[in-house]
């Protein structure tokens, strides 16, 4: 029996650029899984503040093609894939703010996929901080409320500890 064509994607990196930011960012992540069990008005999900390090932008290109088998591992050149019957979609940047993250002693890329995690209810924001670091906690009030907000709202109510 053969196997249907399907429609396969691949993308491949064309370029790389890697900046500091020329202002102060930071990524404000707000974390409400040890809030499961608290949700009454006013609880307010865990945030930290994470110094963004640098941004990088990564530029792809993406090929489709209808296929009966996985879309090859090897990394082929843009002439390669065209040959073997790809076509290019379409070119897109994607770009990220690298923090580092102490709990896992390492780097890590934030961007806007990574911006709900519904899973570990954690949701983040990228924010420029034109201000002295000392006026964080009043100037980023709104946004530790803002991403405490959305992280809770991504608990659901079957996860909800009911107390006696």
């Amino acid at each position: 029996m053969m196997r249907a064509l399907e429609s396969q994607s691949i993308y491949r990196v064309v370029a790389l650029s890697t900046t500091t930011p020329s202002i102060r960012t930071v990524v404000v992540e707000a974390n409400a899984g040890w809030y499961r069990d608290d949700l009454s008005e006013g609880a307010k999900g865990d945030c930290t503040v994470y110094p963004v390090l640098a941004l990088r932008t990564v530029v792809k290109n993406m090929y489709t093609k209808q296929v009966r088998q996985l879309p090859p591992r090897e990394p082929l050149t843009h002439e390669e894939l065209l040959k073997d019957g790809w076509t290019f979609a379409l070119q897109f940047e994607q770009t990220s703010a690298l923090i580092y993250d102490p709990e896992k002693c390492c780097i890590l890329a934030y961007d806007d996929e990574d911006r709900s995690n519904q899973y570990n209810h954690r949701y983040a924001e990228v924010v420029v901080c034109p201000w002295p670091a000392k006026a964080d906690e009043q100037r980023l009030a709104q946004v530790y409320e803002q991403v405490s907000k959305v992280a809770l709202s991504l608990i659901q109510p079957d996860e909800i500890a009911v107390s006696d």
